[in-house]
């Protein structure tokens, strides 16, 4: 098990016992989804997470093995074997509703990692069970680590998309999800919500 699951798995036990005050994030990702739509229809969303420095630089030195100061081509290999089962645990951070059904993330596909400017990358495509026509079912979903060890950020600009073959008239609109608060109820996850008018 890589330290950073330990880490995450003793976060959430400790939240169990802390008063509320005594946490809050200790990693960060900028999170940008492209939400993929063929012949009308959504099929998958396609995620990129990018982590902060801090996070970056402590799994680069824990997966380095030659100390060669990068991680090569066989570490990156042992290093995504070790997080698809870990991330999948938390259901990718991922909570993805189809009108009012919540529905589980079962599997990713095309899982990679990439390091750029010493900054850890991962990237993946979350299928949906079958394709959705937004102009008759309500796709909505939030980024967010229930325990808030880790914070999931999609303010960046352009971090949401609409990428593919869309019906006319279709946006994604953002604002906090009042009715499912995380961390003691202090937390409102931010919403997005596709709309085609």
């Amino acid at each position: 098990m890589a330290w950073y699951t330990r880490c995450l798995i003793g976060a959430v036990a400790a939240l169990a016992a802390a008063p509320p005050a005594s946490a809050h994030p200790h990693i960060w990702i900028d999170a940008t989804v492209a939400i993929v739509a063929r012949e009308g229809a959504v099929r998958e969303l396609a995620m990129v997470w990018k982590f902060d420095p801090l996070f970056s630089g402590m799994v680069a030195a824990d997966f380095d093995t030659n100390r060669n100061g990068s991680l090569d081509p066989d570490e990156i290999e042992t290093l995504a074997a070790q997080t698809v089962p870990s991330i999948a645990e938390y259901d990718y951070f991922t909570h993805l509703r189809l009108g009012d059904r919540e529905v589980k993330i079962e599997s990713i596909r095309a899982f990679r990692i990439e390091v750029h400017d010493k900054l850890l990358y991962y990237g993946f495509s979350i299928p949906l069970e079958s394709p959705v026509d937004p102009r008759k079912t309500e796709l909505s979903f939030s980024l967010f680590d229930k325990s808030y060890y880790t914070d999931v950020s999609t303010e960046a600009e352009g971090a949401i998309r609409l990428l593919g073959d869309w019906p006319a008239g279709c946006a994604v609109e953002k604002g906090e999800d009042l009715g499912n608060p995380i961390y003691f109820g202090m937390v409102f996850p931010v919403r997005h919500v596709v709309r085609c008018g």
